[in-house]
């Protein structure tokens, strides 16, 4: 959002100091002024009311979420949902989750729930945000997927971060793929991870591989060995690659910007394709030469080729 202007900071300023003085004047120099008669009954009368008053305002728009239905709310309605769509695909697993056994744990189920699930949706949160879109496309085809979630931990084999922080420990993600190939009846595994975490040079890298700081040739290497052991388990991989990766949520900022009726400032909202392919450093190519990977590139399916 862009800087309020200095005229408008200005005038708020002498807006405050002018309240200020009515405050004083007209309310804390009459209880000063010892001719000012007012006793306790009185005083706690008002405050009673008062208090009744606010808490009884409080309770029916709480009663009616704020009055958030109506239309002049309507920016702050579409900031809300914008601010919840980040996380939508966590909470639909809450709502959607069975217990697994061999998980020791519970596992959410996309699609047509009625149904035997044929695949797994395997990610953190970039997984996450595409769930709900997938869910509602294996729906209409009448499929099901299974969906294992790691928010802050990308769906690698090894990985782990500094401290564990968000339980991301050497051996978790090896235990879901273990887990995947064990069951015959899901065939198709669709990989979704923000790889670029373990490759870019510009962050402040807390991750680990196999307990090595991570760069491009070992993300490569585990990936072409994931996907051997996923294709010598006679099943398919759809491995979607980072989009692009904005200086700020594009959803929270935009509807921001409706709600206060602010000028969109073009630099927070566009990206240069080509810095982006250098930050994700992941390519297409090396992608393309594992054979029998099929692939999403996000970057052309967002900003074109």
């Amino acid at each position: 959002m862009e800087e309020p202007p200095k005229t408008l900071m200005l005038l708020l300023s002498f807006l405050s100091l002018a309240l200020a003085f009515l405050s004083w004047k007209y309310i804390e120099t009459p209880f000063r002024d010892k001719q000012f008669k007012i006793n306790q009954k009185t005083i706690f009368t008002c405050s009673s009311v008062g208090i009744l008053c606010f808490v009884s305002l409080g309770i029916y728009g709480t009663s009616k979420n704020g009055f958030i239905e109506r239309t002049v709310f309507e920016p702050v309605r579409i900031y809300q949902e914008a601010i919840g769509e980040r996380a939508s695909g966590f909470k639909f697993c809450k709502k959607h989750s069975e217990y697994n056994a061999q998980l020791n744990g519970n596992i959410c189920k996309i699609g047509d729930v009625a149904k035997e699930p044929v695949g797994l949706l395997w990610g953190d949160s970039y997984a996450g945000s595409a769930l709900f879109g997938l869910h509602n496309e294996l729906k209409a085809k009448g499929k099901a997927f299974y969906v294992l979630l790691s928010d802050g931990c990308p769906p690698l084999p090894g990985i782990s971060r500094k401290r564990n922080a968000f339980g991301c420990t050497p051996d978790k993600q090896q235990f879901t793929l273990n887990w995947f190939l064990k069951q015959k009846k899901l065939r198709d595994l669709i990989w979704v991870g923000r790889f670029q975490a373990l490759t870019d040079k510009n962050t402040d890298n807390d991750f680990f591989i196999d307990g090595l700081k991570p760069n491009l040739k070992l993300l490569e290497k585990r990936i072409i060995e994931v996907s051997n052991q996923v294709f010598s388990n006679g099943k398919r991989i759809l491995f979607v690659m980072d989009g692009p990766n904005f200086n700020v949520s594009i959803p929270d900022y935009l509807s921001k910007a409706r709600l206060f009726n602010s000028k969109v400032n073009s630099n927070f909202t566009t990206v240069k394709v080509n810095e982006q392919r250098v930050k994700i450093a992941l390519s297409a190519e090396f992608l393309s030469e594992i054979n029998g990977l099929k692939f999403i590139d996000s970057l052309d399916l967002f900003c074109g080729p």
